[in-house]
Protein backbone atom coordinates (compact mmCIF):
# COMPACT_ATOMS: atom_id res chain seq x y z
CA UNK A 1 0.00 0.00 0.00
CA UNK A 2 2.56 2.11 1.06
CA UNK A 3 4.63 1.62 -1.91
CA UNK A 4 1.84 2.37 -4.34
CA UNK A 5 1.33 6.03 -2.71
CA UNK A 6 4.97 6.45 -3.50
CA UNK A 7 4.79 5.87 -7.15
CA UNK A 8 1.30 7.47 -7.10
CA UNK A 9 3.07 10.64 -5.71
CA UNK A 10 6.24 10.25 -7.89
CA UNK A 11 3.85 10.10 -10.95
CA UNK A 12 1.81 12.84 -9.80
CA UNK A 13 4.80 15.42 -9.52
CA UNK A 14 5.96 14.51 -13.37
CA UNK A 15 2.53 14.72 -14.99
CA UNK A 16 2.18 17.62 -13.36
CA UNK A 17 5.33 19.41 -14.27
CA UNK A 18 5.26 18.13 -17.67
CA UNK A 19 2.91 20.57 -18.58
CA UNK A 20 5.08 23.04 -18.25
CA UNK A 21 6.82 21.86 -21.36
CA UNK A 22 4.89 23.69 -23.45
CA UNK A 23 4.60 27.01 -22.39
CA UNK A 24 8.78 26.77 -21.74
CA UNK A 25 8.57 25.57 -25.51
CA UNK A 26 6.28 28.86 -26.62
CA UNK A 27 8.92 31.47 -24.34
CA UNK A 28 12.01 29.78 -26.35
CA UNK A 29 10.79 29.89 -29.83
CA UNK A 30 8.90 32.85 -29.72
CA UNK A 31 6.60 31.54 -32.19
CA UNK A 32 2.87 33.29 -32.60
CA UNK A 33 1.29 30.37 -34.33
CA UNK A 34 -1.73 29.44 -32.85
CA UNK A 35 -1.93 26.40 -31.92
CA UNK A 36 1.64 26.53 -30.07
CA UNK A 37 -0.09 29.35 -28.23
CA UNK A 38 -3.58 27.15 -27.95
CA UNK A 39 -0.99 24.07 -26.64
CA UNK A 40 1.24 26.54 -24.33
CA UNK A 41 -2.19 28.51 -22.37
CA UNK A 42 -3.22 24.47 -22.49
CA UNK A 43 -0.07 23.45 -20.37
CA UNK A 44 -0.19 26.46 -18.04
CA UNK A 45 -4.01 25.99 -17.21
CA UNK A 46 -3.62 22.33 -16.51
CA UNK A 47 -0.66 22.71 -14.38
CA UNK A 48 -2.22 25.22 -12.52
CA UNK A 49 -5.31 22.78 -11.67
CA UNK A 50 -2.79 20.24 -10.74
CA UNK A 51 -0.47 22.26 -8.44
CA UNK A 52 -3.05 24.07 -6.91
CA UNK A 53 -4.96 21.20 -6.34
CA UNK A 54 -4.89 20.83 -2.40
CA UNK A 55 -5.39 24.87 -2.09
CA UNK A 56 -8.87 24.40 -3.94
CA UNK A 57 -11.62 24.43 -0.96
CA UNK A 58 -12.85 20.93 -0.65
CA UNK A 59 -16.24 21.23 -1.01
CA UNK A 60 -15.48 22.83 -4.56
CA UNK A 61 -13.57 19.83 -5.42
CA UNK A 62 -16.39 17.67 -4.67
CA UNK A 63 -18.84 19.17 -6.20
CA UNK A 64 -17.11 20.94 -9.58
CA UNK A 65 -13.30 20.28 -9.88
CA UNK A 66 -13.82 16.76 -11.74
CA UNK A 67 -16.83 18.21 -14.09
CA UNK A 68 -14.75 21.97 -15.05
CA UNK A 69 -11.37 20.08 -15.66
CA UNK A 70 -13.13 17.64 -17.87
CA UNK A 71 -14.60 20.46 -20.08
CA UNK A 72 -11.85 22.04 -20.28
CA UNK A 73 -9.69 19.97 -21.06
CA UNK A 74 -12.34 18.92 -24.09
CA UNK A 75 -12.65 22.21 -25.27
CA UNK A 76 -8.72 22.66 -25.76
CA UNK A 77 -8.48 19.44 -27.46
CA UNK A 78 -11.69 20.18 -29.58
CA UNK A 79 -10.71 23.87 -30.36
CA UNK A 80 -7.28 21.94 -31.96
CA UNK A 81 -8.97 20.23 -34.49
CA UNK A 82 -11.83 22.90 -35.20
CA UNK A 83 -9.07 24.61 -36.39
CA UNK A 84 -6.81 21.72 -37.94
CA UNK A 85 -10.18 20.56 -39.81
CA UNK A 86 -11.11 22.72 -43.10
CA UNK A 87 -14.11 21.25 -44.34
CA UNK A 88 -16.99 22.76 -43.35
CA UNK A 89 -19.33 19.73 -42.31
CA UNK A 90 -16.72 18.48 -40.22
CA UNK A 91 -15.96 21.96 -38.43
CA UNK A 92 -19.56 22.07 -38.34
CA UNK A 93 -20.27 18.64 -36.41
CA UNK A 94 -17.53 19.57 -34.28
CA UNK A 95 -19.09 22.82 -32.93
CA UNK A 96 -22.43 21.25 -32.61
CA UNK A 97 -21.38 18.32 -30.69
CA UNK A 98 -19.47 21.05 -28.13
CA UNK A 99 -22.64 22.94 -27.26
CA UNK A 100 -24.11 19.20 -26.89
CA UNK A 101 -20.83 17.93 -24.61
CA UNK A 102 -21.34 21.65 -22.51
CA UNK A 103 -24.58 21.68 -22.08
CA UNK A 104 -24.66 18.24 -20.45
CA UNK A 105 -21.94 19.21 -18.49
CA UNK A 106 -23.92 21.96 -16.57
CA UNK A 107 -26.81 19.37 -16.15
CA UNK A 108 -23.74 16.72 -14.52
CA UNK A 109 -23.08 19.03 -12.00
CA UNK A 110 -26.19 20.52 -11.14
CA UNK A 111 -28.06 17.17 -11.01
CA UNK A 112 -25.95 14.14 -10.87
CA UNK A 113 -24.46 12.17 -8.06
CA UNK A 114 -20.69 12.78 -7.44
CA UNK A 115 -17.84 10.57 -7.38
CA UNK A 116 -14.17 10.06 -7.29
CA UNK A 117 -14.07 10.53 -11.26
CA UNK A 118 -16.71 12.05 -13.50
CA UNK A 119 -16.82 8.43 -15.34
CA UNK A 120 -19.55 9.48 -17.71
CA UNK A 121 -18.59 12.99 -18.39
CA UNK A 122 -14.77 11.36 -19.66
CA UNK A 123 -16.56 8.14 -21.62
CA UNK A 124 -18.32 11.16 -23.41
CA UNK A 125 -15.23 13.22 -23.97
CA UNK A 126 -13.06 10.29 -25.35
CA UNK A 127 -16.10 9.22 -27.88
CA UNK A 128 -16.08 12.48 -29.10
CA UNK A 129 -12.71 13.39 -29.52
CA UNK A 130 -11.83 10.14 -31.48
CA UNK A 131 -14.23 11.07 -33.50
CA UNK A 132 -12.53 14.28 -34.23
CA UNK A 133 -9.71 12.53 -34.66
CA UNK A 134 -11.48 9.96 -37.22
CA UNK A 135 -12.60 12.95 -38.84
CA UNK A 136 -8.93 14.79 -39.09
CA UNK A 137 -7.70 11.34 -40.36
CA UNK A 138 -10.97 10.92 -42.64
CA UNK A 139 -9.65 14.83 -44.22
CA UNK A 140 -6.22 13.68 -44.84
CA UNK A 141 -7.02 10.78 -46.92
CA UNK A 142 -9.62 12.16 -48.79
CA UNK A 143 -7.15 15.11 -49.72
CA UNK A 144 -3.39 14.20 -49.84
CA UNK A 145 -1.31 17.07 -50.24
CA UNK A 146 1.91 15.25 -51.23
CA UNK A 147 3.41 15.29 -47.89
CA UNK A 148 3.36 11.95 -45.36
CA UNK A 149 0.71 12.91 -42.56
CA UNK A 150 3.18 12.59 -39.98
CA UNK A 151 5.07 15.90 -41.09
CA UNK A 152 1.16 17.39 -40.45
CA UNK A 153 1.62 18.60 -36.56
CA UNK A 154 -1.83 17.67 -35.84
CA UNK A 155 -1.02 13.90 -36.27
CA UNK A 156 1.21 14.37 -33.60
CA UNK A 157 -1.68 15.76 -31.37
CA UNK A 158 -4.04 13.00 -32.47
CA UNK A 159 -1.28 10.05 -31.45
CA UNK A 160 -1.28 12.01 -28.12
CA UNK A 161 -5.19 11.87 -27.27
CA UNK A 162 -5.24 8.50 -28.66
CA UNK A 163 -2.47 7.14 -25.86
CA UNK A 164 -3.98 9.45 -23.25
CA UNK A 165 -7.97 8.52 -24.08
CA UNK A 166 -7.45 5.17 -24.95
CA UNK A 167 -4.93 4.33 -22.44
CA UNK A 168 -7.09 5.60 -19.28
CA UNK A 169 -10.40 4.74 -20.71
CA UNK A 170 -11.19 1.87 -18.82
CA UNK A 171 -9.24 2.80 -15.83
CA UNK A 172 -11.54 5.68 -15.91
CA UNK A 173 -14.96 4.09 -16.21
CA UNK A 174 -14.50 1.66 -13.96
CA UNK A 175 -13.07 3.70 -10.93
CA UNK A 176 -15.99 4.40 -9.42
CA UNK A 177 -16.42 0.61 -8.80
CA UNK A 178 -12.76 0.20 -7.41
CA UNK A 179 -12.06 -0.33 -3.60
CA UNK A 180 -9.82 2.37 -2.14
CA UNK A 181 -7.22 -0.08 -2.04
CA UNK A 182 -7.77 -0.56 -6.44
CA UNK A 183 -7.95 2.91 -6.95
CA UNK A 184 -4.60 4.31 -5.22
CA UNK A 185 -2.93 0.70 -6.79
CA UNK A 186 -4.00 1.00 -10.64
CA UNK A 187 -5.03 5.16 -10.99
CA UNK A 188 -1.15 6.24 -11.35
CA UNK A 189 -0.97 4.38 -14.64
CA UNK A 190 -3.58 7.26 -16.51
CA UNK A 191 -0.50 9.96 -15.11
CA UNK A 192 1.48 7.42 -17.00
CA UNK A 193 -0.84 7.85 -20.32
CA UNK A 194 -1.01 11.37 -19.48
CA UNK A 195 2.57 12.38 -19.11
CA UNK A 196 3.00 10.60 -22.98
CA UNK A 197 0.29 12.52 -24.50
CA UNK A 198 1.81 15.69 -23.31
CA UNK A 199 5.01 14.67 -24.86
CA UNK A 200 3.74 14.07 -28.01
CA UNK A 201 1.89 17.04 -27.74
CA UNK A 202 5.27 19.10 -27.24
CA UNK A 203 6.64 16.88 -30.50
CA UNK A 204 3.66 18.54 -32.26
CA UNK A 205 4.81 21.90 -31.10
CA UNK A 206 8.17 21.66 -32.29
CA UNK A 207 7.26 20.00 -35.57
CA UNK A 208 4.68 22.97 -36.13
CA UNK A 209 7.31 25.85 -35.34
CA UNK A 210 9.83 24.17 -37.70
CA UNK A 211 7.01 23.65 -40.35
CA UNK A 212 6.74 27.32 -40.22
CA UNK A 213 10.34 28.18 -40.01
CA UNK A 214 10.54 26.60 -43.25
CA UNK A 215 7.95 28.06 -44.97
CA UNK A 216 9.21 31.39 -44.09
CA UNK A 217 12.70 30.43 -45.09
CA UNK A 218 11.13 29.22 -49.11
CA UNK A 219 9.52 32.69 -49.36
CA UNK A 220 12.24 34.51 -48.26
CA UNK A 221 15.04 32.41 -51.01
CA UNK A 222 12.00 33.66 -53.54
CA UNK A 223 12.66 37.19 -53.54
CA UNK A 224 14.82 38.07 -56.04
CA UNK A 225 17.93 40.44 -55.01
CA UNK A 226 18.00 43.68 -56.49
CA UNK A 227 20.88 45.56 -56.98
CA UNK A 228 20.09 49.38 -56.70
CA UNK A 229 23.64 50.73 -56.66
Amino acid sequence: MEKSKVIEKLFGYIVTYSYLILPILLLLTRTRKRDAKILAVYGIVFWSLLFFYKEIPKEFRKVAYQPIYTSLEYLFFASLFYFNIETKSFKRTIFILSGVFLAFQVIYILALEKSRVDSISIGVESILIFIYISLFFLENLSNARGEHIYSNHCFWISAGLLFYLGGSFFINILASSFSDVEFTKYFYLNYVADTVKTILFAVAFILLVKKSKNKSNQRTSHIPYLDMV
